[in-house]
């Protein structure tokens, strides 16, 4: 979120939309792109973003909380972002009726010939291709949110694999047009996603305002689309992080998908794109147990730079939801605020890069060492002197680092 670094340079963003913007008393000029917001340095210590704070009351000031990723108002001081999912009616104004009437040429149709609806919700799912899907988009959208004081735009479910089976649409004379079926149509949906995504971002940019997107790498697509679609927002929120989206007894990732997680994380960052590594759990979320977080919060400060996030949640029960994401009721616990005690560890600044050894990773900080195992066997560590385990107040010199786990080692016992 220049969110962007203090020390690089704001990337300089094309003029797509200017008499719009201006019209609407955004842009401080129409030659040049405004100044970006910006959140602190967070090279020392640990630093929160929250993914909702709907269930926060209002008056309420959570300490150490950077950003809110799909903030339910804007709050003064504190980067907050608007919550629009990418390529759906974001409120369902409309009923299905009205949206046939009115617009049936913006509707996406799976090759069944049923609306291309997602994660069971009603809301219209819309033509990204379609430059006046984007222009309304822009403006029943985005607009009112920016006038409203967010310094930033959220947008939901952005995904390169046609997750939803959009198959194509009807003209304005009720002529089906195919788009994605056949041979080439995966391409040419990742190409109109990288396109949409490039026009938000420069209208966001031309109006002095942020974009973040909710994407997570995705190994079913090539190294380079994914980091070509990774480097385009301020803010990249990485909802699967490396514990699989808290998937019910699938929580842990492979070591090779670490590993692509982990550079391109890195990557992006060194190009300047905040990134925000997300810990969600299959448990509830205030019986996340330390071993669960300890894995989140190490791989968050290995993996972090000058402009990076992470927040942990589980699940709550809820049997009143009407698509809940696992068994028993339970969804996901957005929203809250959890203090757990590793967000204010003494960590400091890291002094090194991160570094490998067999497959096991470490980065010295100011207050200790982290040490992170994505391998399928468990590795030794000796230190040159002796830490204190978290959790623990003995310390030691030698460690066992058991498979898929991690371990944050400090210079004095955790408070």
């Amino acid at each position: 979120m220049s969110l962007i670094p203090q020390s690089l340079e704001i990337r300089v963003s094309t003029l797509t939309a200017c008499v719009v913007i201006a019209a609407a008393g955004l842009a401080a000029s129409c030659g040049r792109a405004a100044a970006l917001p910006r959140l602190p340095d967070t090279t020392r210590g640990i630093h929160l973003a929250m993914v909702f704070d709907y269930a926060v009351p209002p008056e309420f000031r959570f300490a150490g909380i950077d950003a809110v990723w799909s903030a339910a108002r804007p709050v003064a001081g504190r980067p907050s972002f608007y919550y629009v999912p990418f390529e759906r009616d974001l409120r369902n104004d409309h009923s299905p009726q009205w949206w046939e009437a009115n617009h049936p040429d913006w509707i996406e149709y799976r090759c069944d010939g049923q609306w291309a609806t997602e994660f069971g919700h009603p809301d219209a799912p819309l033509d990204i291709a379609n430059p006046a899907v984007r222009q309304w988009q822009w403006s029943h959208e985005i607009l009112p949110a920016l006038k409203r004081g967010y310094q930033g735009i959220a947008f939901d479910n952005l995904n390169l694999t046609n997750d939803h089976a959009r198959c194509g649409h009807y003209d304005s004379s009720g002529n089906w047009v195919n788009q994605y079926a056949g041979p080439g149509g995966l391409e040419r949906y990742q190409q109109d996603v990288l396109s949409w995504a490039r026009y938000m971002r420069d209208q966001l940019h031309q109006a002095g305002q942020l974009m973040g997107i909710n994407y997570s790498y995705t190994p079913e697509v090539s190294r380079s689309l994914n980091l070509t679609l990774m480097s385009l927002p301020d803010l990249l929120f990485d909802e699967a992080g490396v514990t699989n989206n808290g998937a019910v007894n699938d929580n842990v990732v492979s070591y090779a998908k670490w590993q692509q997680i982990f550079g391109a994380a890195r990557q992006i960052e060194s190009d300047g794109v905040c990134y925000e590594l997300n810990g969600e759990e299959p448990q509830e979320t205030r019986s996340i147990p330390l071993n669960e977080r300890e894995w989140i919060i190490a791989n968050y400060l290995l993996i972090k730079g000058s402009c990076t996030f992470v927040y942990i949640t589980g699940y709550r029960v809820d049997t009143s939801q009407f698509n809940p994401v696992q068994p028993g009721g339970l969804v996901q616990d957005y929203g809250d605020y959890y203090p757990f005690p590793e967000y204010r560890l003494r960590v400091g600044a890291p002094l090194a890069p991160p570094r490998s050894w067999a497959g096991l990773w470490s980065r010295p900080y100011a207050g200790g060492l982290v040490l992170v195992n994505p391998t399928d066997g468990s590795r030794r560590y000796r230190t040159r002197r002796p830490l204190y385990p978290l959790g623990t107040f003995s310390r030691a010199h030698r460690f066992v680092v058991a498979a898929h786990t991690a371990l944050i080692l400090l210079n004095r016992p955790a408070g």
